[in-house]
């Protein structure tokens, strides 16, 4: 891989994107049978000269042809259709270097992401240069670049995959979902929506939602309706009498509502004493004056 200069990180996903390929054409029973063949090289071999990026920060990537064809459907399409224009190589070497070598132009493409794709095809490792903000959002491009370039199957199925078990910090919640539904691609939106339940906890609420995306509010907020149905015991009106009633901030749990309270609660601490009286305490007039934490039955809990 030769560089040309260091590059930023140029592939923000267009919004609204109908399609995350480069060709809507679908794979044919003979495409398959050319990717079945895996690439050996145990001889010399065809290269490609693949350039990603545009001006002063693309960078020019040599790489075995075989290597491309096997995996990319993309490839395998433009590879051939130069094939029967472009001049011999060196019948000796089996090689084709020099001003005969065939050129793929990738402007649109971030070469961080692509050598990221490349070092993955040649040993099935993914790992993060030097400099790349760790993360989901890296692998989430990954994914939309095997889409592109028409991996096969099992590959875009295992890096989705990657993204599916791959751990966020709620920090990073707000920077996925916006990518996420930039891009356009469904996968990624209910996979944004999925991170965010099961990461942000009770103190990330106004910041969560405060960073995502509007489209977004209304998957999650219906994402959250079919989670809580299935809570063991929810026939209907599963949150009925349920209200919260400790400070958010404090640290407690979710205290017990008093129509909750268990049934020898005296009747006369459920209408009231006075106007002084803890409701739901059963101890008359002044306990206001105790500490929450000595109370006993109210169902505030210490963490």
């Amino acid at each position: 891989m030769t560089k040309r200069a260091g590059s930023p990180d140029i592939d923000a996903p267009a919004s609204k994107r109908s399609s995350t390929s480069p060709s809507s054409r679908s794979s044919t029973p003979d495409d398959l049978a050319i990717a079945a063949q895996p690439p050996t090289f145990h001889t010399g071999q065809d290269v490609v000269m693949v350039i990603v990026g545009e001006g002063e920060d693309s960078e020019i990537f040599i790489i075995h042809a075989g290597l491309l064809t096997y995996h990319s459907g993309y490839f395998r399409d433009i590879l051939k259709s130069k094939s029967s224009s472009r001049a011999a190589g060196d019948a000796g070497s089996g090689t084709s270097i020099g001003p005969t070598m065939p050129k793929v132009s990738l402007p649109t493409i971030s070469p961080s992401t692509f050598g990221i794709l490349l070092h993955w095809l040649y040993t099935r490792e993914i790992t993060l240069p030097s400099g790349e903000r760790p993360g989901l959002v890296p692998l989430a491009k990954l994914y939309l670049l095997s889409k592109k370039l028409l991996l096969l199957p099992p590959s875009t199925s295992y890096l989705y995959q990657t993204l599916v078990f791959g751990s966020i910090d709620a920090a990073s919640l707000s920077h996925l979902s916006r990518f996420c539904y930039d891009s356009g691609d469904s996968l990624l939106e209910d996979l944004a929506v999925r991170k965010t339940m099961e990461t942000f906890g009770r103190r990330d609420i106004e910041d969560v939602m405060e960073g995502m995306p509007e489209r977004m509010k209304g998957d999650f907020a219906i994402a959250m309706m079919i989670q809580c149905v299935k809570l063991p015991g929810w026939s209907e009106g599963g949150f009925q009498g349920v209200f919260e009633t400790v400070d958010p901030d404090a640290e407690f749990e979710l205290e017990t509502p008093w129509k909750m309270e268990s049934a020898d609660v005296g009747a006369e601490s459920v209408h009231g004493g006075g106007a002084g009286d803890v409701v739901g305490t059963g101890t008359g007039a002044g306990e206001e004056d105790q500490p929450a934490e000595s109370v006993e039955g109210r169902g505030v809990r210490e963490r």
